[in-house]
């Protein structure tokens, strides 16, 4: 009888740690998921009865972050570090507060994200990532004293007229700013998570720019190099964004002085409609909810779009600053065969922070995609088998401004993260 209990005893101790790993297994799983709709399916199979409590957790703030609701993401980071840290590794933990951190600073909360990393670094001092937590905690503290990012606007929509613009890369939205009394033209790109400015040095200053130290920015051909600064002001029509962070390019030629209005400005509105044959971007003055549902999410500063083409689902970074519509390898190589009998082969030369290389690509004349209930065709998609944007996720395609001017209005609610369209 000794030996029977004694039996079970050392199976049950066994067991414990196994059920561990299987947990935290689930809990990494989850908060490494980059597709909300994925995500979201994946959990309605779920028996929530069995679900420990902590998973449940995860789900949520995966939910949260995906939908760009920081505040809601930063509570349950508190629930997880408080009530459930037992069921965390300490790079779990690590990643969590680095999020925590990087949300209060988003929000223009630096000191308070600086002074959030030293009250929890004694937990994460184990591994490695404490060196990266101990580097945001600096980089956070230097911009402790500088003001948040706002817009100042009046009680009415704001009516804005852009230009089309044929640049090396293809045509572009084209916006007027002011900044410091001069006129300029800033490409409209939802895609770019920072305003940015490429300028002179000596335009610096004239500027008045401030700059705070040298960054990184991201994008299909990897990272390349700028220097982050902030201005007092940047006007829009009859908008206002106040103390923006700027990514600050260098360039020799004072002719070559343009920018970009990235979605720092877009998301601080909250939303925006585009009427590609009028040529204009109205900014409602109130950003009202009218959808229950959501087709967008949010990603490393990208925001995405859930579509389909045919009856399969797709997932599309939009991207204004873009005029092509393009679709990348993981979806390519799905369907190779289709590919390989609709489209023209060719290659070309893409460069991207000085750096050059050749890529293959096809041409695709035309190219259906649905939103909601309405189909259009894309005119001139190109396929690339061999390119993958790794910023965040696998992302399918792009959508740039041909899939826009495919309608009469295109309506971007950041609130609701819902795209509609009207054709």
């Amino acid at each position: 009888m000794k030996l029977s209990y004694l039996i079970i005893f050392l199976l049950f101790f066994i067991q414990l740690p196994v059920k561990s790993q299987r947990l935290l297994d689930e809990l990494w799983r989850v908060y490494n998921s980059t597709d909300l709709f994925e995500l979201e399916e994946n959990y309605s199979l779920q028996n929530k009865e069995k679900l420990a409590p902590v998973t449940k957790v995860m789900y949520e703030f995966e939910f949260a972050t995906l939908l760009k609701q920081d505040d809601k993401a930063m509570n349950l980071i508190d629930v997880m570090l408080t009530k459930h840290r037992e069921n965390l590794d300490s790079l779990l933990q690590g990643q969590l507060i680095r999020d925590k951190a990087r949300m209060l600073a988003g929000s223009g909360q630096c000191g308070r994200a600086s002074d959030y990393i030293k009250e929890h670094l004694q937990f994460v001092r184990d591994h490695n990532d404490s060196l990266v937590l101990i580097d945001r905690e600096k980089s956070y503290n230097e911009m402790r004293d500088f003001p948040n990012s706002e817009i100042c606007r009046p009680h009415k929509k704001s009516i804005i007229s852009y230009t089309l613009r044929n640049t090396p890369k293809g045509w572009h939205y084209i916006v007027p700013v002011v900044i410091n009394g001069q006129s300029y033209g800033f490409i409209y790109d939802i895609c770019a998570f920072s305003t940015a400015i490429y300028i002179t040095e000596k335009m610096v200053k004239e500027m008045g720019i401030k700059i705070i130290g040298k960054g990184s920015v991201y994008g299909g051909s990897g990272a390349t190099s700028c220097l982050k600064a902030t201005i007092d002001s940047i006007v829009i029509g009859d908008i206002i964004f106040r103390h923006p962070y700027l990514n600050i390019n260098i360039v020799q030629d004072s002719s070559a002085v343009s920018g970009i209005l990235g979605n720092d400005f877009m998301s601080l509105v909250g939303s925006f409609s585009i009427y590609p044959k009028k040529q204009k971007i109205v900014f409602p003055y109130k950003t009202k909810s009218l959808h229950k549902s959501h087709n967008m999410m949010y990603g490393n500063g990208l925001y995405f779009m859930n579509a389909k083409s045919g009856k399969e689902r797709i997932l599309f970074t939009l991207d204004t600053g873009a005029s092509a519509s393009l679709i990348l390898g993981s979806y390519y190589n799905k369907h190779k065969e289709w590919f390989d009998l609709h489209g023209v082969k060719d290659t070309a030369t893409l460069e991207e922070g000085g750096r050059k290389r050749v890529e293959d690509f096809m041409t695709i004349n035309s190219f259906p995609v649905t939103v909601g209930k309405t189909t259009v065709n894309l005119k001139k998609v190109y396929a690339f088998p061999n390119m993958r944007w790794d910023a965040f996720g696998e992302q399918q395609g792009v959508l740039g401004t041909s899939f826009f001017d495919c309608f009469r209005k295109v309506s971007v609610n950041f609130h609701d993260m819902y795209l509609s369209v009207e054709k």
